[in-house]
């Protein structure tokens, strides 16, 4: 008498089923932050694009992690996994890297101007 669980399929079917799982965790975790940032938005000022595309990104990340982990869990696909990985985060650091410069200037531009007017009214 042949037991279920020895079926040769036994495993795929797991594995597509923990893919499936995987995949819906992730979509509902991405709405959760989107909904929270969303709901926050209110009770924090700061400029509404920017607070979008914060909440944005960090939904963005959230589904970028989820769909890889997921294809890592595919055998034949973990090379491909591993590359995604690797490419992301350089993508990430450009984009991170192009956002907090302007980020950046915002917040050193009022200090600026104000050291350069105190160094003119001490010339």
């Amino acid at each position: 008498m042949s037991n279920l669980f020895d079926s040769p399929y036994w495993e795929t079917i797991v594995r597509i089923s923990t893919i499936v799982l995987v995949l819906m965790v992730t979509l509902f975790f991405g709405k959760i932050v989107k909904r929270l940032m969303l709901k926050k938005q209110t009770f924090v000022k700061v400029d509404t694009t920017q607070y979008k595309f914060l909440s944005h990104f960090l939904a963005g990340v959230i589904y970028f992690v989820g769909i890889i982990f997921a294809i890592y869990m595919i055998p034949t696909l973990r090379g491909l996994a591993t590359s995604w990985i690797f490419a992301g985060s350089g993508v990430m650091a450009i984009v991170v890297g192009f956002a907090s410069k302007h980020a950046f200037a915002n917040i050193v531009r009022p200090y600026k101007k104000r050291i350069i007017m105190e160094l003119k009214s001490r010339i």
